[in-house]
């Protein structure tokens, strides 16, 4: 990295090797050099947005992260694909934390509060489909978010294409 700093080839590489070895801090300071580096590239904010969601389940950190990948590439459909796709992982860690819930109140807010990520999902996974509708993810995706959201005409709709 340091002998051959403009090729981002080396940093790729090493932050890949972190993210696979379970080191996510490590992995994400090396993603933030890698930003400063280059700021233009979507990829390494939308990547900083994974290792946050799926790996440490820090979902605010991670929606942060989106937002910054879509500012610098607003129509990538991986990009957008996976900013909905955090919401609707999001949605599930609230379910499954609100099974251990007593409270019927407290319960019932948190079922409020994960259908309401699915919502926030669902812009994201409409848009990553319809500029990639051949890709399996995508339509997946979808498919859940209406299963979710009881939206049974769409769901249907998108099992006939």
């Amino acid at each position: 990295i340091n002998t051959y700093p403009e090729d981002p080839w080396f940093m790729q590489n090493l932050i890949n090797l972190y993210i696979s070895s379970g080191d996510n801090n490590k992995a994400i300071e090396l993603l933030d050099m890698a930003i400063n580096r280059e700021p233009n590239v979507g990829q390494y904010h939308m990547i900083k947005g994974q290792v946050y969601s799926v790996n440490l389940k820090d979902f605010q950190a991670a929606f942060a992260s989106y937002e910054k990948a879509l500012a610098v590439e607003p129509n990538n459909a991986d990009i957008i694909y996976a900013f909905g796709a955090a919401y609707h992982d999001y949605g599930k860690d609230i379910l499954e934390k609100a099974t251990y819930i007593e409270d019927k109140k407290t319960y019932e807010q948190e079922l409020l509060k994960a259908e309401e990520a699915f919502k926030n999902a669902l812009p994201y996974c409409e848009k990553a489909y319809e500029l990639n509708p051949d890709n399996y993810d995508f339509k997946t995706a979808l498919l859940q978010i209406y299963a979710r959201l009881h939206m049974d005409d769409k769901y249907s709709a998108l099992m006939g294409e």
